[in-house]
């Protein structure tokens, strides 16, 4: 590990005080700078062009409305509609898939498959060891595998040589981003490599060209690169009609609740105000059987801690019913709230939860963050027509 990788890899510190600390720094560039200067990767030792907030945004150790009203503190919404707009892709694509769950199964099944089928071939190897023919694309393999994040560019040319250069399955590009990413997230991370192989918008696939990579790297990658350049398109599936989001009753206020908190929203303690019992639980076997790298589950464990401490926080396993069991007549609990996990390895949560509510007669509350409530339900077709309701939405944020 060099010692620029090595630096950037200690700047994502498991604490909220470093992600709002983060946010304070990265706000003079929130504005016009960023939109000049945003699709530039100069390497992990010169980022401060970019907000670098996504592992924390990704458990919400720092929450997205938190991030808008602090950046229109310092400059109007219009100066800071570009990096606005990156916050609220991540929201777009979250809702999107929370109302088209079945994508995500597919990718699984997928991902189980081609791995079965690819394991053992060079070229599969060789990409996730970073030893292609691509100097570019090995370059940012081994920043990802040390530093556990790449730029958002350097996402989509990696993704892009993935799938059109090296004609490797998607979802298995996808699926190793997602096992080493410290922000990787089922629906962000699923639908953006969906998005550049063309499977999102029919005709429109991402395709890395050199003197794109060259002028965007500053000539620090790219030359000399043979990318394909007008691949094929692989023919996408018609894409799902979206279902409704299911609505959530309001937890009951006369009555004793505890709260579970789950690394998916390392904040619920705040907006869900339960104050008779706090426990987390983190989806360990599920990151486990998924392959998520140790740093990121490390990572995300932390924040969890620190978000229920003084309390415990629970891994699932056998013993998990008992632990539960437990707690609620230890606190003499009449029901559990829950920040609703988004589609993704969070929901292994839910489904061992709910049969354990069920078995102590005790109801679950699932309840969705009031920024996801708000801006979800627009998620139905492309970002164009979720962008136009941003600006009302914002405002009522502010």
């Amino acid at each position: 590990m060099t010692a620029d990788s090595q630096s950037a890899s200690l700047y994502w510190q498991p604490r909220r005080d470093a992600a709002r600390e983060a946010l304070n720094q990265f706000l003079p560039h929130a504005g016009g700078h960023y939109a000049r200067q945003r699709n530039f990767d100069r390497g992990p030792q010169d980022r401060d062009h970019v907000s670098r907030l996504s592992p924390w945004v990704r458990v919400r150790a720092i929450s997205e409305p938190e991030i808008i009203r602090a950046v229109c503190s310092r400059h109007s919404p219009e100066a800071a509609d570009k990096f606005i707009q990156e916050v609220c892709w991540r929201t777009y694509w979250k809702g999107w898939l929370e109302m088209r769950p079945s994508i995500w199964t597919d990718y699984v099944q997928a991902v189980r498959v081609a791995k079965t089928q690819w394991k053992d071939r060079p070229e599969y190897i060789e990409a996730i060891e970073g030893q292609t023919q691509s100097p570019t694309f090995n370059a940012f393999l081994h920043e990802l595998l040390d530093n556990g994040y790449l730029h958002n560019h350097a996402r989509m040319w990696c993704a892009s040589i993935w799938i059109f250069t090296l004609r490797l399955p998607w979802e298995l590009g996808a699926d190793l981003f997602l096992r080493h990413l410290l922000d990787g997230d089922a629906a962000v991370n699923t639908l953006s490599w969906r998005w550049v192989a063309g499977l999102q918008t029919r005709g429109k696939q991402y395709v890395a060209r050199p003197d794109n990579i060259i002028k965007y790297t500053e000539g620090r990658l790219g030359e000399g690169e043979v990318l394909a350049e007008s691949p094929e398109p692989i023919m996408p599936l018609e894409l799902p009609e979206p279902q409704p989001l299911p609505a959530f009753p309001e937890c009951p206020v006369d009555e004793r609740g505890g709260l579970i908190i789950t690394e998916d929203d390392v904040s619920a303690r705040e907006w869900l105000n339960q104050t008779h019992a706090v426990a987390g639980i983190f989806p360990l076997r599920a990151y486990q059987e998924a392959g998520i790298a140790a740093s990121v589950v490390e990572f995300r464990q932390s924040l969890l801690q620190e978000a229920v401490a003084p309390e415990m926080v629970w891994n699932e396993s056998e013993s998990l019913a008992d632990a539960v069991c437990e707690w609620v007549n230890r606190n003499a609990l009449n029901y559990i709230v829950i920040a609703e996990p988004p589609v993704g390895l969070g929901q292994s949560v839910i489904e061992q939860l709910s049969v354990i509510c069920d078995a102590l007669s005790i109801p679950l509350y699932r309840q969705r963050h009031r920024w996801d409530e708000a801006l979800f339900p627009y998620a139905t077709h492309g970002f164009f027509r979720f962008r136009k309701k941003l600006p009302k939405i914002i405002r009522h944020w502010l």
